[in-house]
């Protein structure tokens, strides 16, 4: 009887929590509505997306969210974008789109304010967290030593503790195990002195995988225990369930395969009952490791298929590698040669990218950079406090300086007193004197008196005479002043009545200017559609960035790309004009790409570009008006099979480094249009036998005023950028060329379109 009391009272809690919760979104909801377009709008709509995220409501959480971010750009908030950014990134991350949370949190990184120290730290920390979930263990390290460098400038012990150790899983998983010991060690020695038991734990299970990397399968054993012990008191899922996992990994290297299979039971339990696919898809790899010990192959088969299937669909790299390793070994041992052959070859491709030489050069130049900004940061914060200690010493000395000022002052005030009392007996001495004569003069002065009183009668009539004066100009004053009045109130009246007509005017423009706004808002969405989307960019071209900033709403620069056979063709073009102009001519242009490779079948790039101009001159000429716009561009054509790149360019250049070194090809100096004495545009031959970045280009970065003297950024300095960070991460080079332009620009007008494209083959 008591259970289904029990029972009852949880399921009348639920649904008051549900009810209240629905109350309280309904409540927030109409506060949204009767608020006005402001930061406080803002937030409560923040407030709004977190109540959807509680009661699980995505989509809504999702449209609160960009509706959020909307109202913040065009109050220019950057707070509210900041926050907008991390929010998305944060629901993508829990749906486990890792890709599409990075692009979110990297958003969110240009709009963190740099006094935020502590947003900046956490933003960086998800970066890194969402990076080696893919893979990608150089971004990850990356932005995971910058969290912990800027954890250290804040003193935030809990902070470096725990990305000390994340930056120990990213060593251990590319086998470096004496670095990640280092940064585990440095962790649990955090955790014990700020007494966090869930951390001492977890850097307990870290330490024991460093010695089972290392064959150490018995301490490993130990360490494993340890935390095991502290894990089942505080009983949180995903810590005991890894805990679970790790000692059956250990006891399969034991060979203790009845204890192996109990631990494994107990996590594949506790993952299933918190969806937690990653620790999931591990212990499949286990269980599969187990069936192989015990000869049961085709149970073993079962296991690996499964884990497999649930790496695939969440893009978890690790356990995708290990499974495809043990299915190769499995389909090996049921002589199922073909599929054996199959997982072994995709396991091989996995691996190499995972451990090649330049990645651990990239992680040791990441490490380098981090130590040298580390000294940096100390060495800037010492000479900070002794700036302020001298700082306190000079005020000493200053307020020592007044103090004895004052006694100075002091001294000569009592000094000033003394005199004054002397002088005041001799100025006593001279009244005595004066009163004497006084007393004589008065009997003098009771005489002029009388004469006095007479003259003061007359003088009295005198002024009575100009008062009546007075007040007859006085009467003739307020009757002109009530005229002018009277006449200043009509005027009144017409300049309202004008100034109601001038409202309602206004009130038409701005609809006008309204509906302009709209239509050319719409117009952006239909040029946006024959843009390539960035997914196909990145999927053909999985080491490249675009850097895409129009100067309006809508923009004469496209970028545009197009499949044919093996070749993949590519272009940057900048249109004559900016803004509806620059977009129309732009539809044209990219019309007549499309028809020139499609229609025409041309796949050298200076014959697409000859055909290009004869159907824009064609286009521009059927009512008989002379059109002479066109576009700049530069078109790249890349060859899979023969390895090579073939280029052609309308007075934008092709700049591409190699071996560190930038080189340039010219382009032909015509345009894509009406031209005096046209030429055929030329083919060039890039032979791809090394490593090589190409980049493509309008001429809006460099032609940006700015900087302290408002100059041009000039082609100079944008070589000289882009040589600088070339071999950091596609990414990361797209935040530098936004950075340093922004940074250039400050109050500056944009004065042109913006369009650059990277690529690493």
């Amino acid at each position: 009887m008591f259970k289904i009391y029990f029972l009852l009272f949880i399921l009348l809690s639920s649904a008051f929590s549900f009810s209240q919760q629905d109350a309280d979104i309904k409540s927030l909801e109409y506060k949204i509505y009767k608020a006005k377009e402001d930061t406080s709008k803002v937030n409560l709509l923040f407030n709004l997306s977190q109540l959807y995220r509680k009661s699980k409501q995505t989509d809504l959480e999702k449209e609160t969210t960009i509706k959020a971010l909307s109202l913040s750009k065009k109050l220019q908030y950057k707070s509210g974008i900041n926050t907008a950014y991390k929010f998305e990134g944060e629901r993508l991350a829990r749906l486990n789109q890792n890709n599409e949370a990075i692009q979110e949190f990297e958003k969110c990184l240009l709009f963190t304010k740099t006094n935020d120290k502590s947003n900046y730290k956490y933003i960086c920390a998800r970066l890194g967290r969402l990076y080696y979930l893919i893979g990608n263990y150089p971004s990850s390290l990356q932005y995971m030593l910058e969290a912990l460098k800027t954890a250290e400038l804040l003193k935030d012990d809990a902070s470096v503790g725990k990305y000390s150790g994340n930056i120990g899983n990213i060593y251990s998983q590319i086998n470096e195990q004496e670095k990640a010991l280092d940064y585990y060690l440095k962790a649990l020695t955090i955790a014990q002195k700020c007494n966090n038991t869930q951390s001492i734990a977890t850097n307990k299970v870290q330490i024991g995988g460093v010695f089972f990397h290392q064959n150490e399968y018995d301490k490993a054993f130990e360490f494993y225990m340890d935390a095991l012990k502290i894990n089942e008191e505080i009983q949180k899922t995903y810590f005991l369930a890894n805990n679970y996992l790790v000692l059956a990994q250990c006891e399969i290297k034991r060979k203790h395969l009845t204890e192996a299979n109990s631990y494994l039971t107990k996590a594949k339990a506790l993952a299933i009952k918190s969806q937690d696919y990653e620790m999931l898809s591990s212990i499949n790899i286990e269980l599969s490791k187990l069936m192989i010990e015990k000869a049961n192959y085709l149970e073993a088969e079962k296991y690996a298929l499964e884990g497999l299937e649930i790496a695939r669909k969440y893009n978890f790299v690790e356990s995708r590698l290990s499974t495809l390793y043990y299915l190769a070994d499995i389909n090996d041992s049921l002589k199922d040669y073909k599929d054996a052959f199959f997982y072994f070859a995709e396991y091989t491709d996995l691996n190499d990218s995972l451990n090649n030489m330049e990645f651990k050069k990239t992680i040791l130049e990441k490490e380098i950079s981090y130590e040298y900004e580390k000294k940096e940061v100390l060495a800037k914060a010492e000479f900070e406090k002794q700036q302020a200690l001298n700082k306190i010493e000079l005020q000493r000395r200053k307020q020592a300086l007044q103090l004895l000022e004052q006694n100075n002052l002091l001294n000569e005030l009592q000094l000033n007193q003394s005199t004054i009392l002397l002088k005041q007996n001799q100025v006593e001495s001279k009244a005595n004197k004066r009163k004497l004569s006084l007393l004589k003069k008065e009997k003098l002065l009771q005489e002029s008196y009388s004469r006095e009183k007479s003259k003061e009668l007359a003088r009295q009539r005198f002024i009575r005479n100009w008062f009546v004066f007075g007040a007859i100009v006085f009467l003739f004053m307020a009757l002109f002043i009530f005229r002018s009045l009277k006449k200043s109130k009509a005027q009144n009246q017409l300049i309202e009545e004008q100034k109601l007509i001038v409202e309602q005017q206004k009130q038409l423009v701005e609809a006008h200017n309204t509906e302009i706004v709209d239509s050319i808002t719409y117009a952006k969405r239909i040029q946006h559609a024959i843009l390539p989307s960035l997914e196909s960019i990145s999927n053909a071209f999985p080491n490249s960035f675009v850097y895409y900033q129009p100067k309006d709403i809508v923009a004469g620069d496209f970028y545009w790309m197009e499949k044919a056979g093996d070749l993949l063709f590519l272009a940057v073009a900048d249109s004559t004009g900016h803004g509806v102009p620059g977009a129309l001519v732009s539809v044209v242009c990219s019309n007549a790409l499309n028809r020139s490779v499609l229609e025409f079948d041309l796949t050298e790039p200076g014959e697409v570009l000859d055909k290009t101009r004869e159907i824009v001159l064609e286009t521009f000429s059927k009512n008989g008006e002379e059109i002479k716009d066109g576009m700049d561009i530069s078109l790249c054509v890349f060859d899979q099979k023969k390895a090579c790149v073939k280029w052609s360019g309308a007075n934008n250049p092709l700049w591409y480094i190699q071996a560190g070194e930038l080189k340039e090809i010219k382009p032909n100096k015509q345009a894509i249009g009406k031209v005096d004495n046209p030429e055929s545009f030329t083919t060039h031959t890039i032979s791809i036998d090394q490593e090589t970045q190409f980049y493509l280009f309008t001429d809006g970065y460099a032609d940006q005023f700015g900087g302290e003297k408002g100059k041009k950024f000039m082609y100079k300095q944008f070589k000289e950028l882009l040589v600088s960070t070339h071999q950091t991460p596609s990414a990361f080079q797209k935040h530098m060329l936004q950075d340093t332009f922004n940074d250039w620009k400050r109050h500056h007008e944009q004065v042109d379109d913006i369009c650059v494209i990277g690529i690493r083959i």
